[in-house]
């Protein structure tokens, strides 16, 4: 057995032996084609009389007419080489130190610049390049993250004192600064009431088809509703009246509103406490009608406190929209406390 597996490894030695002396012996039968070639081409001959010389030396080894017209158009150029070109592809030498380091230091200048930017810039083929980011530097190309605001420095740090300002008061007494808190924002109702996938199911037999149904369009009518609420449900839901803007002559109506509700409704908020001020918290972004003179005057002569909003954040539960409806957004329905769902419906009444 082991003589007879000796046997065959011998001859696949053999087999291997023979054919890598045939590829050297192609190879060196093509270099001396070309070297060949170049001497008949200063012979001044044709590339088909170039050929024909060839193959009366070479027979079966003789190179093709396409490849005697490429590389006597070569020679004819001026070109002295007869070595084939280094083909396209990544090889492992072009992956050196000192490239990596060259487009590294082009994606820190701008790390937006395409892999055909990169290898325009550095002078190497794209798909080095793209060896390179993704073997070498480990990088990886995403997309930039939609964020509703890029906050600076000073908006950062505010935003933090804001935060560390209301958790040291709600752990000193969790349950009193939650419940004294009334918060408030605008919202845009849209004049339908969303169907649920549930809704729009019906029994039908094996041989009838599925139902269907069009995505809903985005509704022409809409009405800007104003609501402030606690942890207890709803205080106010006010509507804007149409073709009209907020401002703050018009949001300090709402307030007053809001006071007689909170007279009603929350009759121990509005007892003022040992400092003299209102029992509750108001609690509201920092758009401009929010922020404005007038609003903080009033709110300054009814003694009412606001609970610090860090600059351009959204807590609110509810979504801070213009005063004009914006363009391709559907806002069907606002989300409430407990899950509850504020829907628009005859006689601008809100139904929670």
């Amino acid at each position: 057995m082991n003589l007879f597996c000796g046997q065959i490894l011998e001859i696949l030695l053999l087999v291997l032996t023979v054919l890598l002396n045939a590829k050297c012996a192609e190879m060196n039968a093509k270099h001396e084609q070309r070297v060949n070639l170049k001497f008949l081409i200063k012979s001044r001959l044709t590339p088909i009389q170039c050929w024909r010389s060839l193959q009366g030396v070479f027979n079966n080894q003789t190179m093709s007419k396409t490849q005697v017209r490429m590389w006597f158009k070569r020679f004819a150029s001026g070109e002295e080489d007869s070595k084939d070109k280094r083909q396209s592809g990544c090889p492992h030498s072009e992956c050196t130190p000192d490239n990596v380091n060259k487009v590294k230091g082009v994606v820190q200048q701008n790390a937006r610049m395409t892999v055909r930017e990169i290898a325009t810039e550095t002078e190497l083929s794209r798909s080095v390049v793209h060896k390179i980011l993704k073997e070498d530097l480990k990088l990886r190309r995403r997309s930039a993250k939609f964020v509703p605001h890029i906050l600076t420095d000073a908006q950062k740090m505010t935003r933090l004192m804001t935060v560390q300002q209301n958790l040291t008061a709600m752990r000193q007494d969790p349950g009193t600064f939650l419940a004294q808190i009334v918060t408030g924002d605008e919202t845009w109702l849209s004049c339908f009431e969303p169907e649920t996938k549930q809704q729009s199911s019906a029994w039908i037999s094996p041989q009838d088809p599925r139902p269907q149904k069009a995505p809903r369009q985005q509704s022409e009518k809409k009405v800007m509703a104003t609501v402030f609420f606690d942890f207890q449900g709803m205080i106010l839901c006010e509507f804007l009246e149409p073709k009209t803007t907020i401002s703050a002559q018009r949001y300090c109506e709402t307030l007053t509103k809001l006071k007689n509700a909170i007279r009603q409704k929350r009759p121990h908020l509005w007892q003022r406490n040992a400092q003299g001020k209102r029992s509750f918290l108001l609690h509201h972004d920092n758009a401009s009608v929010h922020t404005a003179a007038t609003t903080k005057d009033k709110l300054v002569a009814w003694g009412i406190d606001t609970l610090p909003h860090p600059p351009t954040a959204q807590t609110s539960p509810l979504v801070t929209l213009p005063s004009s409806p914006p363009s391709r957004r559907r806002c069907e329905a606002s989300v409430l406390p407990q899950g509850r769902i504020c829907k628009l419906q005859q006689g601008n009444k809100c139904m929670t």
